[in-house]
Order: C-alpha cells, then structure tokens, then sequence
C-alpha cells in the first residue's frame, strides 16, 4: 500500500479585484500566498498563510477555521511586488513584512519595488488605511535595484532575509529593517534571480553549521546557477558551494529544491531534469560534492506548457504549471490538460522517475473562459522527529488559481478573481525503491513515448541522436532477420560511446554540468526490449533475439529482473539459451550483475538441469546430447549456490519446497552437494589448517592499520572455485544452502530409500567438521589477548593527530603522580594501606 496520497483540496479564500489595478499592474500575479513558518506553530497541523492581493491587501489566514486573523486592508490603489511574509514574535503578536509595487505613500515612482512595510499587530484585528501610521517603512535597496522576494526563519527570530532581482541577499533587522550582510547571489552580474529556498541548517544535509541554509537559483541566458550559503547568527556568510549548469533563463518553467539537496528543474518544453547535492565525503570539508542526475530527464506530456519564446516578464506573471519540493526527491506538481478543463496535481518521485499519486480537480467555472495561471506558495514540509524513512509526512501546500495575463484591451473590461486552494498531502520522509515499485503503468501515460518525432530533432545532444539513430538500426536489424548486423552496429556504438564517456570523465572537473550516464535505466530497458521481444501466445518470439547484445549488457551489470516481462531467466530458458544464461550466473559470482532475481525463478531453473541431467544419465553413453548448451548439474548448482548466499534461508526454504518436489530430482542435487563436501573434508585433510590469516586478506584501513578483510578472503575462494569448472563453491557457502536445503527436502530424501546411503554419509561428514569447529574453538582463550590488542591500535588511530599531540604533551598519568606508586609495577604505601597497581 502507497504511504503517497493527495486529499480533496479545499478552498481558503477567494478575492476579486477592479479592472482598474489589471489594466495598470499586468505583469504582477494579482494574489500571492505564503505560510508561516514558526515554531510556535508547530503544534498546529493546519497552520497560517500570508495573502497578499493586489487592490485589497494582506491577509493571515488560519487554515483550520478558514477565518482571517489578521488583516491589513490598503485599499484599490496598493499593490505589491512579492508575497508578503509574515513572522511570529509571540503566541498573540505577528509581525507582517511586505514589498510595495505601487500606492498614494511612496514619495516617488522610483521607490515602487524598493520599500518595505512593517506592522505588528495582535491576532483577530483588522487594520485598515487609517492604521498606515503605525505601520514601519524603509527603503532598503538603491535604484535601480528592485526586491524579488522576502524570507524568514524561526532559527534566526530577528533577521529578515531580502533577495534582489540581481541575486543579491541581503540581511535585515526584523525590527528596524536596517541592513546587517549583504552578499552576492552568484559570480555573474549579470543574472535574475528565479526563487529562493530557506532551510534551518539543522534540517538541511548540505550544511553542518548553525542558522539557516539559503539556496539562491538566478539565471542568465546561456546557464542557470545555484549558490548555497549558510548564515549564522552573528549575520556571517559561508560559501557552501557554487554550481553551474546549462540551462537557458528563457527555457525554465520552475525550479524546486529540497532539504535533502535534490534540485529539479522544469523546462517548458516539458522536459525535468534532476540532480542530487549530496555532502562531501570529507569531513574537514562542508562542500557539497558534484551535483550529479539522479535519472534520465522525464518529458513530460499531455500538460499545457508556457510559451517557450515568452518574455521574461510575461513568464514571470503567466505558468499553466508549477512545483514544489517536499521531501527527499519527492516533488508536487500543479498543471492543466490540453485535453480536458481539468486541473491535475501530482506527487513525483523524481529519484526513481515513477508518479505516486494524483489527483484530479475541475476547474472552477469563474476560469472556465480564459487561460488559467498556477503558482503554488513557498512552503516547507515540516518533518518529523524520526530519522527513519518509513516515516510519513502530512502537510498542505497552497495554490493560487488566477487568470493568465494578456495583452488584449477587451480584457481589461472585466474583473480579476484569483481562488487559494489548500492542497493537503501525506509523503514518506525517505524516496525509496518499494514506494516506487510497480508505478510504471501509471506514469507511461504522463510521459512522452520514446523518440516521438515532435521532439526527438530539437534540445537532443549529440550522444542522445547516436543512441536513437542505434536503437532504430538495430529494431530493424532484428525485424528483418538480420542479428549479425544488430550486434555489430550495436558494438560500434558501444565503443565510440565508451570513449566518448572515458573523456568526459577526464574533464569532469572543468564541466560546468554533469554528463548524463551512458546507460540509463530507460535505455537499457528499450535495448532489453528489443533483444528480448515478448513471446507470443504461440511461444515464440516475434524474431530471433541477439545473445551477444545481452551479453554485453549483463557484462557491465546493467540489466534488471524487471526491464524483462515474466522475468529473464524464465525468457532465457524458453528460448532455449542457456549459454546466455550460463554467461550470466558466472557474473553473479562477482556480488551478481542482476541483484532482483526472484529465487522462485532461480529454483524452477535449477530442477530444469535436473532433469535434463537424469534424463542424460539414464540414456545410453553413446547417444549424443540433443541439448548441448544445457549446463551441467554441478556446475549449474554451484552458480545456484554462489548467487543465493546472502538471500534469507525461509526464501530459498519456500522455493524448494515449491519447485523440488520430486524425489528423483531431490536425490540428485542432494548427491551432488554429498560429493561436494567429501571432496571439501577431504581436502582440509590434506592441507595444513592456517590459523593465521594469508597476506592477501590483510589490508590497511583508513588509519593506516593493517586490518582483516574477510570479504577479500571469499572473493579469492570464490575466484579459485569457478576456475574449476563443475568445482565445488567454499565450503561454508555449501553448508549455508544445505541446511535449507535438508529442512525442505529431508522428508523426500528419507521416504526416498536409494538417498539412504546419501544421508549416512552426509551425517559422517558433518559429525567430522563438528569435532573440528570444537577443537578449533578452545584457541579462542588463548587469542583472546591478542584480538584486544588490535582493538587498541584501532581505538587509538582513530584519534585524530591533534587530539593524540594533547595526550602525549599532558604524558602518561602515571608519571603524573608523584611518590613511589608514579612507576608501573611500583607498590606505594599509603598509611595503613598498601597500593597495588596492575597493568592491563
């Protein structure tokens, strides 16, 4: 069951304005909205929102009573350039900031975008003009300067955060609105400020220092950048990071940025790009490492797009669509359809690119004759206390639904509505793969089908148009018989797209944006696809599929279990493939290439080489195999046991009992695993039994001290066995699988009378090793000492080197103290008593 969910959404006001202020004032959004953040607040799940309307005024909101608890009434001819932000200094004063586009007070035209206004007020009053005395006004940035947006945060209860259409931020006191910092938005002078994220320092991974964490998104026409800053509560700027990346300002619909350092944006052209800024590896450091894609761009469809040659100024005021950050990778959108009068709002996974809920809303019929312009408040999720993914996170966006903008004359003659809708929601703190797990029937149809011909010839690189024009040689290739063909053309590409990623990661550093990987998820699936057809209700496949593609694949770990329907190797096995098959279990000894296979699938193969290796048995000699890719028994069941090693013993328990039902097939793999341990007891009979472990298993850790590695131990077994081929696995993997192999199969076995023989000698065997792991265990005293040691030397490298310079300048203790005791092994007396030390 999805922990995602979106609510009805329900409207919390509704506010019309003359025709007089739209006429004057078009390029502004006639409503704005934002919600406090406070933590005096917190205890109240619904919470407020500060609504700015043009023509009217500001309103505080209380979500739960849907009543106004504070309103600042300014009559037809204010306006405002931003939302207004509201701030709560106690449980019964707020504080209300705002930035003045237009009204009878300002001394002159070119103070419009450069005042704020401050009241303080208590909450179920309403101000009105008359109250504009009482209010605080201050100019705070010179001309031609202009204020993009307002921020707070209860971390720092009296600054004020102001952000310039030049990306500039500046720090202001709450009570005056004098100027404390100031600091540069990004290294270009010449970029616009798109948006602003605000987080407590203490909830945002990117930076461990106290106060809050600004996220300043600006753009110019050729880049969009990003710069992260922390300030403290002494108004100090740290640099977190500046980054790069080569989006245009003209192409961008919405950017949002989480907490947890996911950054999406939104082009309008439909394509989400997404990145991950996750901290840096190293602790001396607190810059984020190099953002890097979390997945291939959606391309998102059957949703109404802002014009992709507006104006910076119509773009600003005119968006059929619009997102916002939650939590992890998780985003909400807002869009219309081109297909229906309906409003869709959905919560996207963008780590995983699946959809998790939707929800469908009418418009309403005050929009239903003209464009409808979207915009969601700046809003952040309040998170829980627990750190654990599986917790739920409940919260309300708000949405403004207002008219688009336009030029025409005509309509100027009617009256602007704008609604404010409270989007409730629930979402998981942590994105993670099961949320995400069979969500891809739903999604494909918000998504462009691949190489649809309406975009597939513009905003592609170069390296997107060679993976096109490959898939489409290859797809007719096959189509045609031709699978040489496919796999040499497939192999051309391959290398050239190999090397070409070789050189990128040489210039990584230089790069201004991340190369995108080579293979994708989706890529690989649509390659999979191909090689792979589904067969059809005949039992065959359209055309032959290429083992070689696949194999080039499975080589380079790239294929899952569900990029196949009904599963791979259940594709493999009825075509017959078991050589590919059999290339693809000897990669799963190295951790395996394919990590999702069901062990169900596994098993029902395993009894298939049963068969066929009994049926091989019971023929004469001199027949000749009629399957000769068919892998042999041993060699098969050891790859079985190798890739199943670190599944649950109730797994493969259920699988057995569930695929191996017959006793004939039971007494075969149970002889093959009685020669196995034969052969393994007797050879540590022949060998000498190494107490101390082999050089090549020892190896330094992060402090330099040599330490033991068990898992460089197995891969070496593991390497060594599959030399042999139809060898046995390492011992200690056989006995793991035995013993669910006994508690589902021992029934079988004993009602089988020929496995007799095999159950005594197997009982031999492990009353053997039984003696030799007791015997083994009385060194365990006699080691003791020394294992203690070496959890010394590991505590004491692990102290850094200034800690460790204090210790040796302060001396031992003991040399501390003064009289005869100061020495090790000394005996001091101390009146009647007698003081013994012992050294450990």
């Amino acid at each position: 069951m999805s922990t995602t969910s979106i609510e009805d959404p329900f409207q919390l006001a509704s506010y019309t304005s003359s025709s007089r202020w739209k006429g004057k004032k078009s390029t502004l959004d006639h409503v704005y909205t934002s919600q406090l953040n406070s933590s005096l607040s917190k205890s109240r799940r619904e919470g407020y929102v500060t609504v700015s309307t043009q023509a009217d005024g500001i309103h505080i909101l209380d979500v739960s009573t849907l009543h106004p608890l504070v309103s600042h009434t300014l009559g037809p001819s204010t306006s405002f350039s931003c939302p207004a932000i509201t701030t709560e200094t106690s449980p019964s004063h707020y504080s209300t900031y705002a930035v003045i586009e237009s009204s009878p007070e300002l001394r002159g035209a070119d103070e419009a975008g450069r005042v704020i206004w401050k009241w303080t007020q208590q909450p179920g009053s309403v101000s009105s003009m008359t109250d504009s005395q009482k209010k605080t006004s201050r100019v705070v940035v010179p001309t031609p300067q202009r204020i993009h947006s307002l921020h707070s945060d209860p971390t720092l209860p009296k600054r004020i955060l102001a952000l310039t259409t030049t990306a500039t931020l500046l720090v202001l006191d709450a009570e005056t609105l004098e100027e404390k910092a100031k600091t540069e938005g990004s290294s270009e002078a010449s970029s616009d400020a798109l948006q602003v994220f605000v987080f407590p320092s203490g909830e945002c991974s990117l930076s461990p220092s106290t106060g809050v964490t600004v996220a300043i998104a600006s753009s110019t026409e050729a880049s969009f950048f990003l710069r992260i800053l922390s300030i403290d509560e002494g108004d100090a700027f740290t640099v977190v990071g500046d980054f790069e990346f080569s989006h245009k300002h003209e192409q961008i619909a919405g950017v949002s940025f989480s907490n947890s350092g996911c950054l999406s944006i939104l082009s309008k052209d439909g394509e989400w790009h997404a990145y991950a800024l996750a901290s840096s590896d190293n602790n001396s450091s607190t810059t984020p490492a190099r953002p890097r894609p979390l997945a291939t761009p959606l391309r998102l469809n059957n949703f109404n797009f802002p014009a992709s040659k507006a104006t910076k100024s119509s773009a600003k005021a005119t968006s059929p669509l619009s997102i916002v950050a939650l939590t992890s990778s998780h985003v909400l959108l807002a869009a219309t359809s081109p297909s229906s009068s309906d409003i869709h709002i959905q919560v996207w996974d963008l780590q995983y690119s699946v959809l998790l809920a939707t929800h469908t809303l009418p418009v309403p019929t005050a929009f239903a004759s003209t464009p409808l312009n979207l915009r969601f408040g700046t809003h952040r999720p309040v998170l829980p206390s627990s750190s654990s993914p599986l917790s739920i996170v409940y919260g309300q966006a708000v949405l403004v639904l207002s008219p688009a903008s336009s030029s025409k004359q005509e309509s100027s003659a009617q009256n602007v509505t704008s609604s404010v809708l409270v989007v409730p929601y629930a979402v998981a703190a942590q994105s993670t793969i099961a949320a995400a797990l069979g969500r891809a029937g739903v999604t494909k149809q918000w998504l462009k089908p691949v190489g649809d011909s309406a975009t597939s010839g513009q905003g592609k690189t170069p390296a997107d148009s060679a993976k096109s024009k490959m898939l489409n040689a290859v797809r007719t290739a096959l189509e045609g018989g031709r699978t040489k063909t496919a796999e040499s053309t497939f192999s051309s590409w391959l290398t050239e797209a190999e090397a070409a990623a070789k050189a990128s990661s040489k210039s990584e550093e230089k790069a201004s944006t991340p190369p995108a990987p080579v293979f994708a998820y989706g890529f690989v699936k649509e390659i999979v696809d191909l090689v792979l057809p589904p067969l059809k209700s005949t039992g065959k496949a359209p055309y032959q599929h290429s083992a070689e593609i696949l194999k080039s694949l499975l080589e380079r770990n790239l294929v899952s279990n569900g990029m196949v329907e009904g599963g791979i190797l259940p594709a493999l096995r009825a075509r017959n493939d078991w050589a590919c098959s059999h290339r693809f279990h000897l990669s799963s000894l190295s951790l395996s290439s394919v990590n999702d296979l069901p062990i169900g699938d596994i098993v029902d193969c395993l009894v298939s080489v049963t068969q066929h290796h009994r049926n091989k048995a019971a023929s004469d000699s001199m027949d000749v195999d009629s399957e000769p890719s068919t892998p042999t028994l041993p060699v098969f069941l050891a790859l079985v046991i190798n890739y199943v090693h670190t599944t649950t013993p109730s797994q493969i328990i259920i699988a057995l009992k569930r695929h191996l039902r017959d006793s004939e097939d039971v007494a075969a793999v149970a002889q093959t695993l009685v020669t196995w341990i034969r052969a393994l007891v007797q050879q540590r009979k022949n060998t000498d039994l190494g107490v101390w472990p082999s050089n090549k298993d020892m190896e330094q850790n992060e402090h330099g001290v040599l330490v033991y590695n068990p898992q460089s131990r197995d891969k070496r077994m593991v390497k060594n066995a599959a030399k042999k081929a139809g060898g046995p696995p390492v011992f200690e993997r056989v006995i793991a699988f035995l013993q669910p192999f006994l508690d589902a199969c021992f029934l079988p076995l004993l009602q089988h009378p020929p496995s007799h023989p095999l159950l005594h000698e197997l009982q031999n065997s492990l009353i053997e090793e039984s003696a030799l792991s007791e015997l083994l265990l009385q060194l365990q005293g006699s080691l003791e000492p020394f294992s203690v040691s070496h959890q010394k030397a590991l505590r004491e490298a692990a102290i850094p080197q200034r800690e460790r310079e204090k210790q040796r300048q302060k001396g031992d203790w003991r040399a501390r103290r003064g009289g005869a005791a100061g020495v090790i092994g000394n005996v001091g007396t101390v009146g009647v008593y007698q003081l013994e030390e012992l050294a450990f």
